[in-house]
């Protein structure tokens, strides 16, 4: 990989909390979607089928 043109090698870098940064997310089922569509891993991503069949969308308050 370091051989391929443009390679850029990222420093590891400790996870952010984004409760601070989301804090209109008043549960965890919120911030549990988040973490799961936005993980940089394509085998540890949620699936749009699974995303749409997550809790959150089916609990109350629903979101608007």
């Amino acid at each position: 990989m370091e051989l391929l043109p443009n390679y850029v090698k990222f420093e590891d870098r400790a996870a952010v909390d984004l409760k601070p940064l989301f804090s209109a997310a008043d549960g965890s089922q919120q911030l549990k979607l988040l973490l799961q569509l936005l993980s940089l891993n394509p085998n540890d991503r949620v699936s749009t089928k699974d995303a749409l069949n997550d809790a959150y969308f089916t609990a109350a308050p629903l979101p608007t």
